[in-house]
């Protein structure tokens, strides 16, 4: 029952992807649970050093050390993330927040 239990939880707490909304930024975990950070409360979206991912004083959903991305907020925890592609990431995420 533990084990079901453990796998069901990591199932809907790891992150699987990083979309680029219309309003913000998506950090889909599992189906159906995700976690929104709209861009009115985004200062700043840059690369992150891979120790980030594993010693930061904000929300860590990276899940990997490498491609790290620290999305700076005005208000609340700072995100750490790791996207599969952090350039095109970067590119998108940057070009949305200025519009």
């Amino acid at each position: 029952g533990v084990t079901l239990f453990d796998a069901l939880l990591f199932h809907a707490i790891v992150p699987r992807r990083c979309q680029v909304m219309q309003g913000g930024l998506r950090i889909v975990l599992g189906s159906p649970f995700h976690f929104d950070i709209p861009f009115a409360g985004i200062r700043e979206i840059r690369p992150a050093s891979g120790s980030e991912a594993l010693f930061y004083g904000g929300w860590r959903w990276a899940t990997s050390s490498a491609g790290v991305v620290e999305i700076v907020r005005s208000k609340g925890l700072n995100v750490v993330i790791s996207p599969s592609n952090r350039e095109l990431f970067l590119e998108q995420a940057n070009r949305a927040l200025e519009a």
